[in-house]
């Protein structure tokens, strides 16, 4: 999966964009008559839960270098990297 160009998170664009068309639907349901909207604090409950859903069932994105699920990767078959002190100096003190 690639990553989107703008930066943006997948689960978080579905999310924020879920919010922005719900909120969107509602305000022009009750401007012009469609349907009845429900009441402000059930319409933010709606809202929230269907875009918490949406993001939740959005694909994450991928991240370049992350590990892949197997134990065969490049973290697992590296040996780890030791950084060594500089040697002590060789003179003593009087």
């Amino acid at each position: 999966m690639k990553r989107n160009p703008f930066g943006i998170e997948t689960k978080v664009g579905v999310g924020a964009g879920t919010v922005a068309v719900l909120t969107l639907v509602f305000d022009l349901a009750g401007y012009y008559h469609w349907f009845t909207p429900p009441p402000p604090y059930l319409t933010g409950f709606i809202v929230a839960a269907v875009s918490a859903v949406a993001a939740w069932v959005a694909p994450h994105t991928p991240r370049p270098g992350t590990l892949t699920g197997d134990l065969t990767a490049e973290f697992y078959t590296k040996p780890p990297v030791v950084t060594q002190l500089p040697a002590a100096p060789k003179e003593t003190t009087p």
